[in-house]
């Protein structure tokens, strides 16, 4: 009787045992703390984790097989390997060129591992682009080289930059495919040449001297979150011309090697710097760079009478520029010509006017207790500059607040300067009101500090004319010691000249004075 009892409590803590080992597991993922996916099983036997580009990988091959599944393709393929493409397929549209667009193709490229991978890439879009696109009309296609090639519809035929699509809206996963007959030709741009070119090592170097990074935070790219993205800068395609890309069309003069040091000795006296930044030799081989580049494909002869640099500089009679300049050599993204000689620096070059026009946004003017309004001249027996005036209404009527303008001075070279500041009568706007402005002028040449220091300059308490346009001597042979020339356009001036009203608030100065100013312009004139 015993025995049997044993026997039964042993099959009953069996049954439990088997009970529990049979408890079905669990599996969780969290995020930030919480449960985003569970579930209850008893079939996990293993856990493998790829990563984020896993599957694009998968897809990248299957569009890989695709193309070599047709056999006229085979070149084409084979470079794609070469290049180290098979896993970088995915999202992407695919020029694949015939074997016959290979053929008169120099074989020593085809061993190159950069011209086999820009032989590619120029083949290839990161996005999907079908023949849909062309229905309506020649459709631009951006490759990954930049390039840019219009895809177009004759009838039924569709072509890429005259190569004509065999076979086309091929889909594969998530790419698509378009067979083409020939490759899209490759044509250097502005940038590409400059880096290529014998003759041109000093424009280069300088150039390339240039190249930083920037590194940003935290950004989404295609829609992917990244922590950090370091991303190549230069100044000279930041601020004047971007001809590294395809997107503009520009003209460039490109001085030889001797042009280039004969205007930099020029230039360098007039760049003097304490600047940490910018150094002496910076700034006079940025002077000089920035003037080599215009807007839109220019022809020699130049049809307009009217010529503007990127750096905004006009030139009468633009043929003078181009009259040591080779034959145009057409590129990509523009036209350039080899010049050996410079003549935009010809003697003389530095004695253009300085005008800062007060109404301008561009003029950046900070007031304290000054609100500024751009106001159309109302009438015509007055000549204003530009058209427009800076009308500067008073926000305090506290003598113990001054009203004054800060008007940054740019691109001052180190030379003297007669320096005077235009006024527009208040009578322009209101012909009852004659008083005229009563001013005091300083200068800053640290205005950018923390602390800037300003000095008074001209007499004092100088007095405009009621009823006209008032031209003021701010300072005469006044040498600036250090240019002012950066190359961020936006950066803060350190040159300042402070325009003070000194109109008092008593019942006699508010009778005898106008707190208002109107401002035409500010005028820097060299000084032979």
């Amino acid at each position: 009787m015993n025995k049997r009892i044993t026997c039964a409590v042993i099959l009953l803590l069996i049954v439990v045992v088997q009970a529990k080992a049979q408890k079905p597991d669990s599996i969780y993922f969290y995020k930030d703390g919480a449960i985003v996916y569970g579930e209850a099983t008893t079939q996990i036997d293993s856990l493998t984790f790829h990563g984020g580009d896993y599957y694009d990988i998968l897809r990248s091959r299957a569009i890989f097989n695709r193309l070599a599944s047709y056999p006229e393709l085979s070149t084409f393929t084979s470079l794609i390997s070469s290049a180290g493409y098979r896993d970088c397929l995915t999202n992407k549209t695919i020029w694949a060129p015939t074997n016959a667009s290979f053929q008169n193709l120099d074989p020593k490229e085809l061993q190159d591992l950069n011209a086999v991978r820009r032989i590619v890439n120029n083949q290839l879009c990161d996005n999907l682009i079908t023949t849909f696109y062309a229905l309506g009309g020649s459709y631009k296609v951006r490759m990954l080289t930049g390039k840019n090639y219009n895809l177009s519809r004759s009838g039924s035929q569709y072509s890429l930059a005259g190569n004509n699509l065999l076979k086309s809206n091929i889909y594969e996963t998530k790419s698509c495919i378009h067979i083409v007959d020939g490759m899209n030709s490759y044509s250097l741009n502005i940038w590409e040449y400059i880096q290529q070119a014998a003759g041109l090592d000093s424009l280069r170097s300088f150039i390339q001297s240039m190249n930083t990074t920037v590194k940003y935070y935290g950004v989404y790219v295609n829609g992917v979150y990244k922590d950090s993205l370091i991303v190549p800068k230069n100044d000279l395609f930041e601020y004047l011309a971007k001809i590294n890309l395809e997107d503009s069309l520009y003209t460039a003069l490109l001085p030889d090697n001797e042009s280039f040091m004969e205007t930099y000795n020029h230039l360098l006296p007039l760049c003097k710097s304490t600047s940490a930044d910018l150094s002496q030799s910076n700034i006079a081989k940025w002077v000089l760079v920035r003037e080599l580049f215009f807007r839109g494909k220019r022809e020699f002869p130049i049809d307009d009478s009217i010529l503007y640099s990127v750096a905004g500089t006009k030139y009468l009679h633009p043929d003078s520029l181009f009259l040591s300049a080779s034959s145009s050599v057409a590129l990509s993204n523009g036209l350039i010509y080899r010049v050996n000689h410079l003549k935009a620096f010809d003697p003389g070059f530095n004695k253009k006017d300085i005008r800062i026009e007060a109404e301008d946004p561009k003029s950046k003017l900070l007031g304290n207790a000054y609100e500024f309004t751009s106001i159309l001249n109302p009438d015509s027996t007055f000549n204003i500059s530009g058209g427009y005036f800076l009308n500067c209404k008073p926000t305090s009527t506290s003598s113990l607040i001054p009203l004054y303008v800060n008007v940054p001075i740019p691109n001052v070279f180190s030379m003297k300067y007669n320096v005077y500041v235009v006024f527009v009568p208040t009578v322009i706007s209101d012909t009852t009101d004659k008083r005229p402005y009563k001013i005091n002028f300083y200068l800053s040449t640290n205005a950018n500090a923390t602390s800037p220091m300003y000095t008074q300059l001209g007499a004092s308490n100088q007095l405009t004319n009621a009823t006209s346009i008032t031209k003021l001597l701010v300072a005469s042979n006044y040498e600036f010691t250090n240019s002012n020339i950066v190359h961020d356009p936006n950066s803060t001036s350190k040159i300042t000249i402070r325009v003070r009203n000194m109109g008092g608030v008593s019942t006699t100065e508010l009778k005898n004075y106008n707190r208002n100013m109107r401002i035409d312009y500010i005028l820097l004139q060299p000084v032979e």
